[in-house]
C-alpha cells in the first residue's frame, strides 16, 4: 500500500513538471535560467527524479526477466508504474547543467510546435503516462483515418523514443510480459491435453495487435546501429556515448527483445505453456533445452506454415545478432539476459531446422535422381523455391555459418557449395548445434555462456549418435 502510495503521490507531483519528454510545463522550463545557481537547481532537480523514476523502471525490468527466464510469476505490474518514460539518453547522460540545457534545447525541437503545444493542457490518465504509451502504440492501427481528421497526433514522448533505447526496451517488455498473460490464460482455457495443439496459442486479434504495437516500436528506433559497442569503455562511464552520436549498448540488447517477443507471439516460450517453474538460471537452461529436445509426432504441437513463416523471418534478423561474424556486438559485452534471450532464440530454430529436414531431404534426393531413379529430376529447382522446407531449412543455416573470425570469405565460399552437396542436409542438426555450442562458448563474460554450451553439447552429442550411420552409409 505504501508502494502505490508513494508512486501516485508522487506521480500527482510531478504530473505538469518537465519529465524530459516535452510534458506540460516545458514551454516555461526552456526559458533562459535567471542565473548560473538556478541552472543548476534546475538539472539537480531533473537528476533527482530522472533517478527515481529509472530505478523504478529497472525494478520492473528485472522481475520481468526472472518471469520470462524461469517462468515465475511478476510481482511488478505495469499498471502499478505511474511515472512517465525515461528520457532521451543524452540528456540522461549530459556532463554539466549547461550541456543538459543545450540538449534539452535542441530535443524539444518539433517540425510543428503549433499542434504539439495543444498537447500541453491535457489532463494525465489515472493510469499513467506508461500505461498511456502502451496504449497508443497497441490502439494504433484502429481508426487512425478518424485520428488524423481530428488532428490527434502520437506523444510526443513516443516520437522521442529514436533517441531512448531505455524506454524502447520498457515498451517492448511490457508488450512481451501482455504477451505471456494472454498466453497463459489461453493455456488454462483452451489447451485440452487429449489431443494435438496448435503452436500458436494466442488468437489472430491478440497477436495482429501486439504485433502492430512491435512494428510501431520498430518504426520509431533507429536501425542499424554500427558500431554498437565499439565505444564502451568500463573506465570512463561518460564516454558511453560520444557527443552528437544516438548509439547506445541497449540498442543491440532492444532488438534481440524485439525479435525474442515477435517470435514468441507464434512460437510461445516453452516453459510457460507446459507450467515449469525453476528456482535458478541453471535449471531454467537445463529445463528449456529439455523441453527443446525432439519428440513423437503425437507429442509435439502443430506448426501451421503461417507460422513458420511468420518465425522464419525474426529468427533470421536474431541469429545475425548473435553470429559473431555478421554482428557488430562482441559477445563478451553482451549482458546475460540477452545472451539467454538468444538461447531461447536458438532454441526454436533448432526446433524448425528438425521439422524441415525430412522434406528437404527428400526433395534433394528427388532432384538428383528423379522419380524414377534415373535423372530426370536434375531440371528440378534446387535453390527451395518448389520446396518450402527447403526453402527454411536454407534460410537457417546460411544463418549459422561456424568458422573463426578471420575466416569470413572462406565461410561465404563454404555456404555457397552446400546446395551441390546433399548429403550435408542430413547432417544439418548437427551443424546448427555445433554452431550453437561455438557460439555461446564465445560468451565468457558471465557464466550464462557457459551452461547454455554445457546444455547443448549434450543434444549435440545425442544428434551426431543419430546421425551417424546415414554419413557413413
Amino acid at each position: 500500500m505504501s508502494q502505490d502510495s508513494s508512486l501516485d503521490s508522487f506521480s500527482a507531483k510531478s504530473a505538469g513538471e518537465d519529465s524530459g519528454y516535452g510534458e506540460e510545463g516545458d514551454e516555461d522550463d526552456m526559458q533562459e535560467p535567471v542565473s548560473e545557481d538556478a541552472l543548476n537547481d534546475q538539472w539537480q532537480e531533473f537528476i533527482k527524479k530522472e533517478s527515481r523514476k529509472r530505478c523504478v523502471y529497472m525494478l520492473y525490468l528485472l522481475d520481468s526477466q526472472l518471469a520470462i527466464l524461469c517462468n515465475l510469476r511478476p510481482m511488478l505490474s505495469s499498471l502499478e508504474i505511474k511515472y512517465d518514460l525515461p528520457c532521451c539518453e543524452d540528456i540522461w547522460l549530459a556532463r554539466s547543467d549547461r550541456d543538459w540545457y543545450e540538449r534539452r534545447r535542441q530535443r524539444f525541437k518539433s517540425f510543428d510546435e503549433p499542434e504539439d503545444n495543444a498537447y500541453a493542457h491535457e489532463t494525465p490518465p489515472s493510469q499513467g503516462f506508461f500505461y498511456e504509451a502502451s496504449q497508443t502504440l497497441l490502439h494504433s492501427g484502429r481508426g487512425s483515418d478518424k485520428e488524423t481528421s481530428s488532428g490527434k497526433r502520437q506523444p510526443r514522448k513516443l516520437r522521442l523514443l529514436w533517441a531512448s533505447p531505455f524506454a524502447a526496451v520498457i515498451l517492448v517488455t511490457q508488450l512481451q510480459m501482455m504477451a505471456r498473460e494472454l498466453t497463459h490464460a489461453s493455456c488454462l482455457l483452451e489447451r485440452p491435453k487429449a489431443q494435438r495443439r496448435a503452436l500458436s496459442i494466442l488468437t489472430d486479434k491478440q497477436h495482429a495487435q501486439i504485433s502492430q504495437a512491435l512494428k510501431g516500436i520498430a518504426e520509431l528506433v533507429p536501425r542499424n546501429q554500427k558500431p554498437v559497442f565499439s565505444f564502451f569503455d568500463f573506465g570512463r562511464m561518460d564516454t558511453l556515448v560520444p557527443d552528437g552520436s544516438d548509439q547506445t549498448p541497449l540498442w543491440h540488447t532492444f532488438w534481440i527483445l524485439w525479435y525474442y517477443t515477435s517470435i514468441t507471439l507464434s512460437h510461445p516460450d516453452s516453459l510457460l505453456v507446459s507450467g515449469v517453474v525453476e528456482s535458478n538460471l541453471p535449471l531454467a537452461i537445463a529445463t528449456a533445452g529439455h523441453l527443446a529436445t525432439p519428440r513423437c509426432k503425437e507429442k509435439r504441437d502443430i506448426y501451421e506454415d503461417r507460422d513458420v513463416f511468420r518465425i522464419l523471418n525474426d529468427l533470421e534478423m536474431a541469429l545475425d545478432l548473435l553470429n559473431p561474424i555478421k554482428s557488430t556486438a562482441p559477445p563478451a559485452l553482451e549482458n546475460p539476459f540477452i545472451t539467454l534471450l538468444g538461447f531461447k532464440i536458438c532454441l526454436v530454430g533448432w526446433r524448425l531446422v528438425r521439422l524441415t529436414m525430412p522434406a528437404a531431404q527428400q526433395n534433394s534426393a528427388t532432384t538428383l535422381h528423379g522419380p524414377g531413379g534415373m535423372g530426370v529430376g536434375m531440371f528440378s529447382s534446387s535453390n527451395g523455391r518448389s520446396n518450402p522446407s527447403r526453402f527454411v531449412l536454407d534460410a537457417i543455416m546460411a544463418c549459422v555459418v561456424n568458422v573463426e573470425d578471420d575466416d569470413v570469405e572462406n565461410a561465404a565460399a563454404a555456404l555457397a557449395m552446400l546446395d551441390d552437396r546433399p548429403v550435408d542436409l542430413a547432417r544439418s542438426e548437427v551443424r546448427f548445434l555445433e554452431w550453437i555450442v561455438a557460439n555461446f562458448n564465445k560468451r565468457t563474460t558471465w557464466p550464462v555462456g557457459k551452461w547454455v554450451a554445457a546444455v547443448m553439447e549434450e543434444s549435440l552429442s545425442k544428434a551426431r549418435e543419430a546421425y551417424a550411420a546415414p554419413i557413413n552409409d
